[in-house]
């Protein structure tokens, strides 16, 4: 098979140029760097990465068209491609956006509903300072003690209660061993805040992702110097 030329391909005359034009039109480097829309559910994110890969894929394919296009000089190809490069930038960054603001709204949704799952009950307070008793007092006993508080904790909603609610140094545990029981009380007794946490966490890491690929469409997409050239053009009074 006849390998690609960099000025049948790319305005920018560089192997990695050529590289991210070729991977704009494949599916599966799209995904890579934009997401698979198909991993999440809500309709949203959905529509939001499908309408990334399109605006990737058709700015990538008119950068393709213009380095054959016989009725342009080179400065006005990259002063063009530029243009391509801010509206398909403009498209990525209005995604990103529109990611960080689901995670955000998942997020919350998620801090909302863990607030839900374990309330502090005023008529429960003498229940609570001996649950906080027992977590201290088994706190001092290592291992086994440990033991202990996780059974409390995954059986009992007020200990898990407790554990949520309170800071470590009330209730005489390490941060590390706190977020632990926290961890086993939520899987127990509210296992759908994990999965809406889970949700937010991966959308707001997918939207973090576009920044690269925004940074590789700038440097990628038109050579700023050639493009700049247009500004010696002679004009005709």
């Amino acid at each position: 098979m006849t390998m690609l030329t960099a000025k049948k391909v790319a305005l920018v005359d560089t192997p990695a140029a050529v590289e991210f034009i070729q991977g704009t039109q494949r599916d599966s480097q799209k995904k890579a760097w934009l997401g698979d829309a198909s991993q999440f559910d809500d309709p949203d994110v959905k529509n939001a990465i499908n309408g990334a890969h399109t605006a990737l894929a058709k700015g990538a394919e008119t950068i393709t068209a213009l380095t054959s296009d016989a009725t342009r000089s080179e400065p006005e190809k990259h002063a063009v491609g530029a243009e391509v490069s801010s509206r398909t930038v403009a498209a990525l960054e209005q995604t990103q956006t529109t990611l960080a603001s689901i995670a955000k709204r998942q997020a919350d949704s998620a801090a909302e509903a863990l607030a839900n799952a374990f309330p502090l009950q005023p008529g429960n307070a003498f229940l609570y300072d001996r649950w906080i008793g027992f977590v201290r007092d088994e706190a001092k006993n290592g291992d086994g003690g440990y033991g202990n508080i996780t059974a409390a904790v995954t059986k009992y909603a007020d200990a898990a209660t407790v554990i949520m609610r309170l800071p470590p140094p009330l209730l005489g545990i390490p941060e590390a061993q706190h977020d632990r029981w926290k961890a086993a009380a939520i899987a127990k007794h509210a296992p759908h805040v994990n999965d809406t946490a889970d949700k937010a966490t991966a959308i707001r890491d997918l939207a973090a992702k576009y920044t690269r690929v925004i940074g590789m469409v700038k440097t990628n997409f038109h050579n700023a110097a050639i493009a700049a050239q247009m500004a010696t053009r002679v004009r005709l009074a």
